[in-house]
């Protein structure tokens, strides 16, 4: 069974708790963020750090879905995503906002489009919806959905993806999982212990502020966290899968 995170192990110890809150006070304190780390800004609704914007990929589809499980009965082990939505400018909670997610299945493979054309050999689920769906944020800025634990392909380390229409903008963000916890899990519960740990190490490849850790064990991960939201910094909308 894949081993439960621990605060020494994942770095918060009170020692790193009291630094990340004396370095969260000066950042407040200044009106800036340290570089390469997320920024952290105040408000009426309290503090709150910036969630980094990250690209859609080449496997949304607007499947029209609007439901909480997502997971169609799928294989793998369950995780529910709790998300609180929040607007940087005053960090109060965002109500009545759109939220898709999309993820790859336990072996690595997305519903709903050719995977073939992304990574040789994954099949055509061209048709399916499995793991993907949309929730309306609640008054308090609340989202929740009942999905899968990702399994991993080629190139990517192991992910979620989602994004928040504003009108003809969005702003779109995945979550990585942390490298350990992923190692644990993918070489000792199934059906991900078949294929291994992914070659590729997520703290390569992801900004900080989008590398998370799930909590529970095995048979229910959970994932609750804050999105705080840059109006000012939108992009174009999801593109959709062809």
């Amino acid at each position: 069974m894949a081993r439960l995170p621990d605060r020494r192990r994942y770095g918060m110890t009170r020692r790193s708790l009291l630094k990340a809150g004396a370095l969260t006070a000066a950042a407040v304190a200044t009106g800036c963020a340290e570089p390469d780390r997320p920024r952290v800004v105040s408000g009426s609704g309290g503090i709150c750090t910036v969630t980094p914007d990250f690209e859609d990929g080449p496997f949304y589809v607007n499947t029209g879905l609007v439901r909480q499980d997502v997971t169609e009965g799928h294989d793998g082990v369950p995780l529910a995503i709790r998300l609180v939505l929040r607007d940087a400018t005053n960090c109060e909670p965002i109500a009545g906002l759109p939220v898709d997610i999309w993820s790859a299945d336990a072996s690595g493979i997305y519903s709903g489009v050719d995977n073939g054309r992304i990574v040789e050999d994954l099949p055509d689920t061209r048709g399916a919806t499995y793991l993907r769906g949309r929730q309306i944020s609640a008054p308090g800025g609340e989202v929740r959905f009942d999905t899968v634990f990702p399994g991993w392909y080629r190139p990517r380390p192991p992910h979620l993806h989602f994004t928040a229409p504003f009108g003809d903008r969005a702003f779109t963000w995945q979550f990585f999982i942390e490298d350990a916890f992923c190692d644990d899990l993918y070489t000792t519960v199934a059906p991900y212990d078949t294929r291994g740990v992914h070659p590729r190490r997520t703290g390569d490849f992801a900004p900080e502020g989008l590398i998370v850790v799930p909590t529970g064990t095995p048979r229910q991960l959970t994932l609750d966290m804050d999105v705080t939201i840059d109006k000012t910094n939108l992009s174009r909308l999801a593109r959709e899968t062809a």
